[in-house]
């Protein structure tokens, strides 16, 4: 399996002739996402043919402007978090803009004290 970001799309490259058939990546996976099948089709010339791909779009950060993650993944951790925010009577759009932004500019001193402040409200 092969991850590639480019022009603002993640694609995410299968390779069937590396693959053992084990089914461990589908028990693994947290969002059961992936499903094997008995049925497949892997009639190929060269072994390398064997595979499929798909494409995501990634996340620009609203600060540097970078693309960071899938748009899809983000979406679901906020879904994920949603009931978490209810709880406690939290905002889900300060927590949305605190997932619109980049792993690097998440280190960032300057935001540091939202983050914090955020953090902070959860004890």
């Amino acid at each position: 399996m092969s991850l590639e970001d480019a022009k603002g799309k993640r694609t995410v490259k299968v390779s069937y002739g590396h693959c053992s058939f084990c089914g461990r990546c589908q028990d693994v996976c947290p969002e059961e996402a992936i499903e094997l099948t008995p049925v497949y089709e892997l009639a190929v010339y060269r072994r390398n043919d064997a595979s499929t791909e798909v494409s995501m779009e990634l996340a620009k950060c609203k600060r540097c402007g970078e693309f960071f993650a899938p748009v899809r993944q983000l979406s679901r951790i906020g879904e994920l978090a949603e009931e978490t925010l209810e709880k406690r009577e939290e905002s889900r759009g300060v927590y949305d803009g605190l997932l619109t932004v980049c792993p690097g500019c998440r280190l960032d001193p300057k935001g540091l004290v939202e983050r914090k402040r955020f953090l902070n409200r959860f004890g």
